[in-house]
């Protein structure tokens, strides 16, 4: 007999595995997205005579998506319901009838047609200008095929037969009925699952489908013919080998398929990565577009049906072979198995909202002037678009352009009557500019400035702050007032002067202010390491000065706990960054800091950490480190996280000579990390119960230079990783010149630098090594012979 603990880690380890597998898939989607989705757009505004023509007010508004969003319709609630039909104009732009085009809706008793609710739909569509598909010309299974049908005699195709005879009329007269008014036809659906309720024209073999697309075809050569399937892509266990396989038979056999419709029919816990890896992938493969025909989800809670229709809809949206998405109704009155988007009095529930809000995302709108060429340069989704065309004291213009999907930029030419206004040619105020407060040193690598504020008639205005010092510490031009220069030399001095331009055509500058130099700040004593890394929740204090207590945990939980707070001997610890990761099982590595002050009065050496759940495995280390910045001893940080792989790092952290840079990091599997790029490792510890994960912890003394905190785990599994810059202690001058004028120097201050240190002993121990120290240039002037 197995027992149930052993049970419970298959299960949790299954889960933990899955989990791993999407943990990052949102991020993923959102560049295929961008990539595939998008493309970059060059608008050249030119007068009759091809002029370029500058100064032009150019708005672009996305008004239909090249995308197909659509949805079922039904023909009561369309008849019977504006708020119906209002929602469907507001809200999609492709339609398919929900059942009112299949063959016993329009043929139930044999030789007796009926197309009048096909016809009120598809009319009311046309009108809207809103595209239709077909579905379907025939349905495989049992239940939903006529009685009539199922009683005709039959053959292997191409023997002719009496089904074969109504199958070619129902082709003949639904195809040509809605020719060059459908854009598709799902011609025979669902012909994978396989038992007796299904696969009803087997009874043809598969002779009788291959001609089932052949005849459509040749009624309507214009419309596209598709297959649709919901085997291995509805109710889970997602699969699609097996549909990819038989499309692929099929048109080896002469099929004319034109497309591959999946359903889409999914339930709650869609898992988008193994959708689009087992789905959508071996689908594309076959080489034909892929159209989700008959999307829903089966979930009663509005909220987590927002997020399965956030998710599907995102990696739906994200390949490049899906062209249209189909929702198979909207409105809980009338959707077949979901509750849809609004309820029965029209109030839009959660999943409506993030349904609007994916659609507000993938619309583009965007304004911007044509430069003195005539261009504006946008970016935006594929789709049509309206350019309404502005300048002063002249009437709009309106025109439409067609965004398609290509590699390269397009390019749109736009011939207008307007002219451009008349160029000013006046310079912002204050001219010369002026400085609000000069240069001043924030740091020993970094300086800070304020522009003061420049008024103009055309705004807004820009400024330029030049470094005459190191011309490559200057800015760009830049909107905000306030420059921060880094990147500088510790106990240099940098100048800087600065100027403003107006927003016109040409642009009109002022004159340079007058130059203000500040002197950055000199590095202090670097950090130290007291002691070393501990395992676990005690650390006895380490003796130091202007001390800090650095903790680190690692979690790995089911349902992503978060660690909400930690004290150490009663006081409580700030929580300078956590990086969550995963959704069912979540792992985290977090860092919080303890100050000098707090450490001394902390009344026992314990932490005691609180997690928003105790369903989880934890792990911690911590480390006292020495000499730090107490007024702000926390610099850059940054965090990441991946859903699988060995290596994972943080964007590179800057720093300055002195700080010391911690690691953080927690990997989803038993196994142990090596620290890259110079990072001394602190503790590296494996932790589990039911489910098994590593943590590990390190440090690297900063030299000034950005630093990027990285680790190679031993195993292929999820990960997430932190980074946090403590600041040195800064040791600051007064100005040497002020000391000297007031007659405060020291005599044995032999540098001249204000004080009595190592580098005047220096000095002093060249001189005692050589008997002529003039001689040899090296002390400076001082002249230490006895007297």
């Amino acid at each position: 007999m197995v027992s149930m603990n052993k049970l419970k880690r298959f299960f949790f380890v299954i889960i933990l595995i899955s989990s791993f597998c999407y943990a990052d898939w949102e991020s993923d989607a959102d560049a295929r997205i961008e990539q595939h989705r998008k493309r970059d757009l060059q608008i050249a505004i030119v007068d009759s005579e091809s002029q370029p023509v500058g100064g032009i007010n150019v708005e672009i508004t996305q008004v239909k998506q090249r995308f197909a969003f659509g949805t079922c319709i039904a023909y009561s609630p369309l008849v019977n319901y504006a708020n119906y039909r209002n929602f469907i104009l507001e809200n999609f732009n492709w339609a398919v009838c929900e059942n009112e085009t299949k063959w016993a809706s329009n043929e139930n008793t044999r030789d007796s047609e009926n197309y009048s609710q096909s016809d009120y739909i598809y009319n009311w569509c046309n009108t809207n200008g809103i595209p239709m598909r077909g579905h379907t010309l025939f349905w495989e299974q049992l239940i939903y095929v006529q009685q009539w049908v199922k009683d005709l005699p039959y053959a292997t195709y191409p023997t002719s037969s009496e089904l074969l005879t109504e199958v070619d009329e129902r082709i003949d007269s639904a195809v040509n009925h809605f020719k060059n008014k459908f854009l598709h036809w799902d011609v025979d659906n669902e012909m994978l699952p396989s038992g007796s309720d299904y696969r009803f024209y087997d009874r043809l073999g598969d002779g009788g489908r291959v001609h089932m697309f052949q005849r459509a075809r040749s009624v309507d050569p214009d419309c596209l013919l598709f297959m649709n399937e919901y085997t291995g892509n509805s109710f889970g266990g997602y699969d699609g080998w097996t549909y990819a396989s038989r499309a692929n038979g099929l048109i080896s056999q002469g099929a004319p398929i034109d497309g591959l419709g999946i359903q889409g029919h999914i339930n709650s816990g869609f898992i988008p990565d193994s959708y689009y890896n087992s789905v959508l992938v071996p689908l594309a493969g076959v080489g034909l577009p892929i159209w989700v025909t008959e999307f829903d989800v089966d979930e009663e809670n509005e909220n987590t049906r927002a997020d399965e229709v956030e998710k599907f809809y995102k990696v739906c949206f994200s390949h490049p072979s899906v062209e249209g998405i189909i929702m198979w109704g909207f409105w809980s009155e009338s959707a077949w198995r979901w509750d849809g988007l609004v309820d029965i009095n029209w109030n839009l529930n959660a999943a409506g909202v993030r349904y609007q809000a994916l659609m507000d995302e993938w619309t583009t709108e965007d304004s911007d002037v044509t430069d003195v060429d005539g261009n504006v340069d946008f970016r935006g989704f594929h789709g049509t678009y309206q350019v309404t065309l502005s300048a002063a004291g002249q009437p709009d213009e309106t025109y439409y352009i067609e965004l398609v999907p290509g590699a390269t930029a397009a390019q749109f030419e736009i011939e207008t009557d307007l002219y451009a206004p008349e160029p000013e040619y006046v310079p912002p105020t204050p001219n010369p500019m002026t400085f609000a407060s000069g240069p001043v040193a924030v740091s020993q690598s970094a300086i800070t400035m304020t522009a003061t504020t420049a008024t103009d008639e055309s705004l807004p205005c820009q400024y330029f702050f030049e470094c005459t010092t190191d011309p490559t510490k200057s800015s760009d031009w830049q909107y905000s007032t306030t420059y921060l220069a880094t990147g500088l030399s510790p106990n240099t001095y940098y100048t800087f002067r600065v100027k403003a331009r107006d927003n016109a055509l040409y642009p009109n500058a002022t004159a340079f202010s007058a130059p203000a130099t500040a002197k950055t700040m000199s590095p202090g004593e670097n950090i130290e390491l007291l002691g070393s890394w501990t395992s676990g929740l005690t650390h006895a204090k380490e003796p130091g000065e202007n001390r800090i207590l650095v903790f680190v945990a690692h979690g790995l939980s089911w349902g992503g706990a978060d660690i909400t707070s930690v004290n150490y001997g009663g006081k409580a610890m700030t929580k300078v960054i956590e990086v969550d990761a995963g959704s069912s099982f979540g792992y985290q590595a977090a860092v919080f800091v303890l100050k000098e002050a707090d450490i001394a009065s902390a009344i026992a050496t314990n932490f005691s950490p609180t997690w928003s759940s105790t369903w989880g495995s934890y792990s911690y280390s911590s480390a006292f480190f020495s000499n730090v910045n107490q007024d702000s001893p926390i610099g850059a940080t940054a965090s990441n996280s991946t859903s699988s792989g060995t290596t994972i790092s943080t964007a590179s952290l800057a720093n300055d000579q002195g700080d010391m840079v911690i690691l953080a990091a927690t990997g989803g599997a038993g196994g142990s990390y090596t620290l890259n790029n110079g990072f001394a490792e602190g503790i590296d510890q494996q932790f589990g119960n039911y489910w098994y994960a590593t943590g590990v912890s390190g440090h690297k003394l900063g030299a000034g230079t950005p630093i990027t905190p990285s680790a190679t785990f031993s195993q292929s599994a999820a990960q997430a990783i932190a980074g946090v810059v403590i600041k040195a202690v800064l040791t600051t001058y007064d100005d040497c010149t002020d000391v000297q004028n007031a007659g405060l120097a020291l005599t044995s201050d032999l540098n001249g630098d204000c004080y009595v240190n190592f580098k005047d002993l220096d000095i002093i121990y060249d001189f005692w090594l050589n008997e002529n120290c003039a001689a040899l240039g090296n002390c400076q002037g001082a002249d230490f012979d006895p007297v």
